[in-house]
């Protein structure tokens, strides 16, 4: 495989950069729970990587709580979210090296998700990557969260580089169909017991286990460019 050169570097973030995707489940449990809903997999696994505004309408139809406030019920996930996610969050494999390489090599770099920014936060300080991370993006700052390429176009406007300059590395389907449909190389690490990797195969030919091997293939490859 051979890429163009790449001017930055966007990353997704639940499921990407950390291990989040079973924290949120385990709040979207307790959350159900409370209401008298039990946890259905198979209904969920259609939600993953959606943004809490647009997950909470389809969970409350797919599980009969339409007589519950939305507002109510975002609210209330990421309370119960960020309190799992301040004791509990770990990174992904390779994340933390990844992110070391993105510094030392002064590469351009943001953070693009559909998490909140209240999420955002709460998510990196636990990492004590806020600082290192400065640029960070949410499906809040545009009018429409991923599949949809606004987050990813509105990233790379902000960092003043071409779309077909970036490289996007996402967990998801939803993330990949963002970031390619925003014209950008996106690399795509799934998680293989959620996600049937041909499906990304469909969609991108960079298809990894890990953020070990994605660095590993940054590096053998020769594809950032300082300029």
């Amino acid at each position: 495989m051979t890429i163009d050169k790449v001017n930055a570097i966007i990353l997704d973030m639940d499921g990407t950069l950390v291990n989040t995707e079973q924290l949120w489940k385990q709040a979207e449990k307790d959350m159900l729970n409370a209401y008298d809903r039990q946890y259905d997999a198979i209904k969920h696994a259609q939600f993953l990587g959606m943004a809490v505004h647009e997950f909470i309408p389809a969970l409350q139809k797919v599980y009969d709580l339409l007589h519950i406030d939305t507002k109510q019920l975002e609210n209330e996930l990421e309370d119960r979210s960020a309190v799992i996610l301040r004791e509990q969050t770990a990174p992904t494999d390779g994340a933390v090296e990844l992110i070391q390489y993105i510094v030392d090599n002064t590469i351009s770099c943001a953070i693009a998700s559909n998490s909140s920014h209240k999420m955002i936060r709460t998510t990196l300080s636990n990492q004590h990557w806020l600082d290192i991370i400065p640029k960070r993006f949410s499906s809040d700052d545009v009018p429409n969260a991923k599949p949809a390429p606004d987050l990813y176009l509105h990233v790379a406007q902000q960092l003043e580089v071409q779309p077909e300059d970036c490289l996007a590395i996402e967990d998801s389907l939803t993330g990949v169909r963002s970031a390619t449909g925003a014209g950008m190389t996106c690399f795509a690490v799934p998680d293989h017991e959620l996600s049937n990797t041909d499906a990304y195969r469909q969609i991108t030919p960079y298809v990894f286990n890990s953020l070990v091997e994605v660095l590993e293939f940054i590096k053998t490859n020769t594809m950032i460019s300082n300029n």
